[in-house]
C-alpha cells in the first residue's frame, strides 16, 4: 500500500468513526430505538476503531494512537452498558455515565484534533519536499521488480540544469543501467547473481540520461516496498562532489607546500630565523649552526643580540633599522676556520596569526657569487697570459699611487718577437713571455706596479726610496736587455729595447 493510499484509508476511517459516533450521541440523546442495529453498529466501530488504532500505530502518530485507544474503551463501555443489567439505575449510573461521555468527548475531540494536525504536518512536509525539489537537482526513482521495470521522475531543478526536454521516464531496468557509468554499474547490479542490487541504503554514483551533455554524480537514498520492490531518491550532487575535489586537492596542495616548506627549511643552505621585537630567537634554521657555530638548540631562545657573530655595532644597526623602517638588508663577511662565508641578509617586520609583530630574518649564502666577482674583477684587470696588470688594472694601480712619493717608470719592449713566433711557433712565444713575466714581478728590488700593455711590451714601476739608488735600479734591470731563455730544451736568445 503507497503512502497516498494509506493516507486515504486513514482519514475515511477516521470519518466513518466520527459518523458512527455521532449517531451514538443522536440516538442517546433523543431516546431514539435502535435496538436491532445496537449490536450491528457497535461491532462495526469496534473494527474500525481498530483500524483507526493500528493505522495510527503504523504512523507513528502518538496523538491519533491516544485517541483511538480511547474510543475502543468507549466502545466497551458503550456494550456494559447496554447488556449489562447488573448496572443499575440511580445517583452512582448517571455519575458513570456522565464520565463515559465526557471520556468519549475527549477522545472524539483528540481525534478530531490529532487528524487536523496529521495533515498539517503533512502540507508542510510536502511544501518543503517541493522547496527542495524547486533548489536541488532531485529524481524519484522506482523499481518494479516482478516487470524488471523503473519509473523515473525528474525534478524542473533537474531538467532545467541538464537541459532536457522531459520530465518523466518508464523504461526497463536494464536500459536504466545502460545510462549509468560503467564504474559504476556494479553499485546498482550484481553481475556475479545476475540480479538487481535491493541490499544498499544509500550510495552515489555516476549517470548520464538522455540528451545531457555529460555525466553527473548522484546521491542515491533507497526505501524497501515489498517483494523486492523499492523506491530511491536521488539528488545531483555533482557541484558538491566538485567542491569537495577541490577542497581535497586544495587540502592536498597545501599539505604538500607545507611539507615542501618544512623541508626546504630543514635542508636549505639560506638561513632563516623568527625572532620577537624584543631580539628572542623563536626560530633558527639548521643551517644557522655554521653562522652561530652552535646547536640549533642552545640558539632558540637566546637574544640575537647576544649570539650573534657580528659586531655589536652593526647587529644593532640592523636590528634597529627594521624596528623603525619595518625592513633592513646589507652584505655581511664571516670568517669561518680558513674561508670566508659572505651573507646578504633581508630583515623583515612582519605580524603571526595573533597579529603580534615579529622579525623574519633570511640570509642567502652568496659566497660563490662573491668568489666569481672576485674572478671577474681579477680577470678584467690582469693580463691571461701573465697575470700581470693589463691597461684597465695598469690604470687602477696608478691611480692608488702616493704623489708625494718618487716613482721610476720603465717600459720593455721585446725586440723582434714575431720573428720567434714565427720561427718557433706562438706557443714557444707564450712560454717565454710568461717567463718573461715571472722574471719581472720577482725582480729585486720588487716593482710597485708590473703591467703588460701590449704583446710583447711591457711597464715596470719602482718606488724609489732615494733619487741616488737610480742608477743602481736602472743597472738592475738592464739584465732584460740580452737575455737566454730554454723551452724545451731549445736556447732561444730574446733582446729587448728598453725607455725610462
Amino acid at each position: 500500500m503507497s503512502k497516498f493510499t494509506k493516507h486515504s484509508v486513514f482519514l475515511t476511517i477516521i470519518f466513518i468513526v466520527l459518523l458512527f459516533g455521532f449517531i451514538h450521541f443522536y440516538t442517546q440523546f433523543t431516546n431514539s430505538d435502535y435496538d436491532d442495529y445496537t449490536l450491528l453498529v457497535t461491532l462495526t466501530l469496534v473494527v474500525f476503531c481498530f483500524v483507526y488504532f493500528i493505522t495510527s500505530l503504523l504512523e507513528k502518530n502518538k496523538l491519533l494512537l491516544v485517541a483511538s485507544s480511547m474510543l475502543i474503551v468507549s466502545i466497551f463501555g458503550t456494550y456494559i452498558f447496554e447488556y449489562h443489567p447488573w448496572v443499575s439505575d440511580g445517583l452512582w449510573f448517571t455519575a458513570i455515565t456522565t464520565l463515559y461521555h465526557v471520556f468519549l468527548i475527549i477522545a472524539l475531540a483528540l481525534s478530531l484534533f490529532g487528524v487536523f494536525r496529521y495533515y498539517e504536518l503533512e502540507k508542510r512536509h510536502q511544501a518543503l519536499a517541493a522547496t527542495f525539489s524547486e533548489l536541488n537537482g532531485v529524481v524519484y526513482f522506482k523499481y518494479n521488480h516482478n516487470k524488471q521495470s523503473v519509473e523515473i521522475d525528474f525534478s524542473k531543478k533537474f531538467t532545467t540544469l541538464h537541459n532536457i526536454s522531459y520530465n518523466q521516464l518508464n523504461i526497463s531496468f536494464k536500459e536504466f543501467l545502460s545510462f549509468v557509468d560503467e564504474d559504476d554499474r556494479y553499485l546498482l547490479y550484481d553481475f556475479e547473481l545476475s540480479k538487481v542490487r535491493t541490499d544498499y541504503t544509500e550510495i552515489s554514483f555516476r549517470i548520464k540520461y538522455p540528451e545531457m551533455s555529460d555525466y553527473t554524480w548522484l546521491y542515491s537514498k533507497m526505501v524497501s516496498i515489498k517483494n523486492n520492490d523499492f523506491v530511491t531518491i536521488d539528488v545531483d550532487v555533482s557541484k558538491l562532489k566538485s567542491m569537495n575535489e577541490s577542497i581535497k586537492e586544495s587540502d592536498r596542495a597545501l599539505s604538500q607546500t607545507l611539507t615542501e616548506n618544512q623541508y626546504i627549511l630543514e635542508h636549505t643552505s639560506d638561513f632563516v630565523s623568527k625572532m620577537d621585537v624584543e631580539g628572542t630567537i623563536l626560530y633558527a634554521s639548521p643551517s644557522f649552526e655554521k653562522v652561530y657555530n652552535q646547536p640549533i638548540e642552545q640558539i632558540i631562545g637566546k637574544n640575537v643580540l647576544s649570539v650573534d657573530v657580528h659586531t655589536d655595532e652593526h647587529t644593532a644597526i640592523w636590528f634597529e633599522d627594521v624596528l623603525e623602517k619595518g625592513h633592513s638588508q646589507d652584505i655581511v663577511s664571516l670568517k669561518t676556520g680558513d674561508s670566508t662565508l659572505w651573507i646578504q641578509w633581508h630583515n623583515k617586520m612582519i605580524e603571526n596569526n595573533e597579529g603580534k609583530p615579529m622579525i623574519l630574518s633570511v640570509g642567502h649564502d652568496i659566497t660563490t657569487i662573491m668568489q666569481f666577482n672576485e674572478k671577474l674583477e681579477y680577470a678584467s684587470r690582469h693580463d691571461a697570459l701573465t697575470g700581470l696588470f693589463n691597461h684597465e688594472g695598469l690604470k687602477n694601480a696608478l691611480e692608488k699611487l702616493s704623489p708625494k712619493k718618487q716613482y721610476m717608470f720603465t717600459m720593455i719592449a721585446l725586440s723582434d718577437f714575431n720573428s720567434i713566433n714565427e720561427f718557433y711557433s706562438h706557443r714557444t712565444g707564450d712560454d717565454i713571455i710568461k717567463d718573461f713575466a715571472i722574471a719581472l714581478k720577482h725582480h729585486d728590488p720588487q716593482p710597485v706596479i708590473t703591467a703588460r700593455i701590449s704583446r710583447d711590451k711591457f711597464l715596470i714601476v719602482f718606488q724609489l726610496q732615494s733619487i741616488d739608488l737610480l742608477d743602481d735600479y736602472l743597472l738592475s734591470i738592464s739584465a732584460f736587455e740580452n737575455h737566454i731563455y730554454r723551452i724545451r730544451n731549445v736556447q732561444i736568445e730574446v733582446k729587448a729595447n728598453m725607455g725610462y
